[in-house]
């Protein structure tokens, strides 16, 4: 793999022309005197390619001054810091607007990074292959390119930004220590693969404001078990949640039309189906290929129970039961503190090691963590207003969220 990497790495750059109109500080410029604009670009290909242009600790100023201009860095241009396999930190200038493509790909000792607000586009493969451990998108991007954070193996936590419209095709593909993703409200779609093979991945918020879900967009995430597919979501699609293995339980919402080729594939330990759906979904014959439904119950409104029987794939499951929503059994009020905030559940006062999940009154579970320092933070789809329930080791309490 790496000799391959290299090598394409080494055509790229061989069939690619780079030119620079500053070198100030170390740091390679290219400039825009018109609008007093300077752009951090990659200065000399003839370079080490295992060692890259820049190592070490980069400080990149936020305005820089050439033959009496001064020019405000608002960009790191495609490929500035590519295959700088020994940069271990840079800091990111105040006018920063644009993350090009390729910027930091491959920086492998790259562990963390700032991102100042005001970025609005974080390019294609712009921090592929780095060694990322957390990361805050801030709220002014608006879009993320096509694997743009490929194979960040030790990306643990992500923060997306809440004006998030546009989410690359494999965006987040194969990040295998990502524990859990809340996808923001401003996102309505977003492209193929994004979540593909995070098999750490045991928690998935998925917003209102989603129309589908995309093909393969959580594959392969062997650590989800279980699932919530919001009102207002329409189409699921090919092999969205095909390989999720520990998968057990899943809540479709009434709005569901149409789920397609393989996208519950693959899903061995699944138990429980709840789709709340009257006017019976699609679903291609297909779409719980090897998932063993018939040893698996589904749980449908009571008006449409006959007709789910005599419908496939549907009437493969091994039971097809009214849905009970009936609150969870043995609620109990606890003194911890519960805080709610925009999505955001926050626990103290827990003993270290405990683990925490939220359901829903139905008992579906919405997302599940252990709590480290005293405290937890988990996050549900609920609203403003509606109960859900947080569990506590072998307790539990119900939460009016405000």
């Amino acid at each position: 793999m790496k000799k391959l990497v290299l090598f394409l790495m080494s055509l790229f750059m061989s069939n690619t022309s780079y030119s620079y109109d500053a070198v100030i500080g170390g740091i390679y410029y290219n400039l825009i005197t018109k609008a007093k604009e300077a752009e951090v670009t990659y200065g000399d290909w003839n370079v080490n390619i295992e060692e890259g242009q820049y190592n070490g600790a980069i400080v990149i100023p936020d305005s820089i001054e050439y033959n009496g201009i001064t020019y405000n860095v608002i960009s790191i241009g495609k490929s500035a810091f590519s295959l700088c396999r020994n940069l271990t930190s840079v800091k990111l200038p105040k006018h920063l607007r644009k993350i090009e493509d390729g910027a930091f790909s491959i920086c492998s000792k790259l562990d963390s990074i700032s991102i100042p607000d005001g970025v609005e586009t974080i390019g294609v493969t712009a921090f592929q292959f780095t060694g990322l451990k957390s990361l805050v998108i801030p709220n002014s991007v608006l879009s993320i390119g096509y694997m743009a954070f490929v194979n960040c193996e030790n990306l643990v936590s992500v923060k997306l930004s809440d004006s998030l419209i546009k989410l690359g095709t494999a965006a987040f593909m194969q990040c295998y220590q990502l524990e859990s993703i809340t996808l923001p409200e401003s996102l309505s779609s977003m492209d193929n693969s994004v979540f593909m093979n995070c098999t750490s991945l045991i928690s998935v918020n998925i917003p209102s404001s989603m129309k589908s879900i995309s093909e393969s967009a959580f594959k392969g995430c062997t650590s989800l078990d279980s699932l919530v597919i919001p009102n207002g979501l329409y189409t699921i699609g090919s092999s969205a949640f095909s390989g999720c293995s520990n998968l057990k339980v899943v809540n479709i919402s009434s709005t569901v039309t149409d789920i397609y080729k393989e996208a519950f594939a693959e899903c061995k330990n699944l138990e429980y189906v709840y789709c709340n759906a009257e006017q019976i979904p699609y679903a291609s014959y297909d779409t719980f290929r090897d998932s063993y439904i018939e040893f698996a119950t589904l749980y449908v409104p009571e008006s449409s129970v006959d007709n789910y029987r005599q419908t496939e794939p549907w009437m493969y499951f091994k039971s097809i039961e009214t849905i009970n929503n009936s609150n969870l059994e043995n609620v109990i009020i606890s003194p911890v503190l519960i805080q709610y905030n925009n999505g955001i559940i926050t626990i103290n006062g827990i003993e270290e090691g405990t683990r925490v999940s939220a359901y829903t009154l139905s008992g579906i579970r919405e997302s599940s963590t252990i709590s480290r320092n005293g405290g937890a933070i988990l996050n549900t789809s609920a609203k403003s207003g509606s109960t859900i329930v947080v569990a506590i080791g072998n307790k539990s309490v119900k939460v009016l969220l405000k």
